[in-house]
């Protein structure tokens, strides 16, 4: 029987160059992965802008797109602040023409204050921020589905905007809103999203957020397959618990905390493949659909080979 669950890399855009950023999007590709996600960030975080420089999101998927053939290309998430949802809508059409249907379409609302101010960006409240998203994706998707499109909400407005072409995905690309937050993130992402990513979440933690969602949608007449539920992960793996201890250990010594507290934090799947087929299959069994790895400072390609060979073809 067949699953259905896919599986991308996040990809950092952060200190590599293009060709780099290329080679490693076609290896994902060839080794069967389903997307390649880049984060929409003017700034590094954590990091010196002046020595690891960072490639804008939209205009590197863009070029990506040109790169590749078949892997679907996403934002993890676009930052609903930086561009008015009218001109956004606009640039996410481009690029599902250009990527010949391949776009997954992530959008947030926005939170890293340093880039916000340096590049002169109002960051309002979360309430406000929140707001706006809710508007801003009801802006997208007239634009992607109406000849001409009229909205006039609190924050954004467009009056008979015309939109040509439109996206190749019919109705139109998968609007994934990232956001985990029970009070205003998950009513937001039930009333007017796809699909919710929730970033370094355990099990239990999703098990909880998928039972709220899910109460969420029955309040706005919608079940629960009506929304595509994703995950964001750090993933461990490796063929002997040896190699796998030794990795975890490298990231936590480069943090100088602990493998536990890392654990702690981060909420890993780590393991061989085995205990990542399980791991994975509980997720599953909870309705996440989509997994989305990070392979934190992975030196070479073998542990997204390995997953690519002894996990993902039991889940799919």
């Amino acid at each position: 029987m067949t699953r259905g669950v896919k599986f991308g890399v996040k990809l950092q855009q952060i200190n590599i160059s293009f060709e780099d950023l290329a080679s490693k999007s076609r290896s994902c590709e060839e080794l069967g992965y389903d997307s390649v996600w880049l984060v929409d960030h003017l700034l590094p975080i954590g990091d010196n802008p002046l020595t690891f420089p960072i490639l804008e999101c939209w205009t590197t998927l863009s070029a990506l797109s040109v790169r590749t053939s078949r892997i679907r290309l996403g934002t993890l998430v676009t930052c609903n602040t930086f561009r008015y949802p009218s001109l956004l809508a606009k640039m996410a059409s481009t690029m599902d023409v250009i990527s010949k249907g391949r776009l997954e379409f992530g959008i947030g609302a926005g939170w890293f204050k340093p880039e916000h101010d340096a590049y002169g960006i109002s960051l309002p409240n979360m309430s406000e921020r929140a707001a706006r998203l809710r508007e801003a994706v009801r802006i997208i998707k007239l634009m992607w589905t109406q000849e001409k499109a009229s909205f006039q909400g609190q924050y954004y407005s467009v009056k008979e905007a015309i939109n040509n072409p439109k996206p190749l995905q019919k109705p139109h690309p998968t609007v994934w809103i990232g956001g985990q937050g029970e009070k205003i993130m998950l009513p937001l992402i039930a009333e007017v999203g796809d699909g919710v990513n929730m970033t370094w979440i355990s099990q239990e933690q999703c098990a909880a957020k998928i039972r709220v969602l899910d109460s969420l949608l029955e309040k706005y007449g919608r079940k629960p397959q009506d929304l595509k539920k994703s995950i964001q992960n750090y993933l461990f793996i490796a063929e002997t618990e040896d190699k796998l201890n030794a990795w975890m250990k490298r990231i936590a010594d480069k943090r100088s905390i602990s493998v536990e507290e890392l654990i702690q934090k981060n909420k890993p799947i780590y393991g061989t493949p085995d205990t990542v087929i399980e791991q994975l299959n509980r997720y599953v069994d909870l309705g996440v659909s989509h997994f989305i790895f990070v392979f934190p400072g992975a030196t070479d390609l073998s542990p997204m080979e390995l997953f690519s060979d002894k996990v993902a073809p039991s889940l799919r």
